[in-house]
């Protein structure tokens, strides 16, 4: 999948989801083409970054990864890697209304999952 085909995709599954689950996300959704590796990352078995929600007190906003979508699906036809885009806009915006409601649930499976990425690496 090339970049603009991923970028159209992105478009393309965020208008097909609700409304209401972007509201108060007032920087959007936005397509980098940058590999992004989680900072505890460890060169024998890169752990990558699909896609980040960020928060400030002016600004929340997701941004997905090409590159680092690449690296994990390239291998995959189109139809699949929309399936993990779609995955991945569902999964950053549960972090946004969490984040809303002062929840941390998935923050703490993420924490668990990064646990047990390092427990395998050891």
């Amino acid at each position: 999948m090339t970049y603009p085909e991923f970028e159209a995709a992105v478009g393309r599954i965020s208008l097909s989801l609700p409304d209401e689950l972007f509201e108060k996300l007032n920087g959007g959704i936005i397509v980098s083409p940058e590999t992004k590796l989680h900072k505890k990352s460890v060169p024998e078995n890169p752990l990558y970054i699909a896609g980040e929600y960020t928060r400030s007190p002016s600004m929340r906003l997701i941004t997905v990864y090409y590159g680092s979508f690449m690296r994990l699906y390239g291998h995959l036809d189109n139809a699949a890697i929309e399936e993990r885009i779609d995955e991945v806009l569902r999964h950053e915006l549960r972090h946004h209304w969490e984040s809303l409601s002062g929840e941390c649930g998935l923050e703490i499976e993420d924490a668990d999952s990064i646990d047990d990425y390092l427990s395998e690496m050891r």
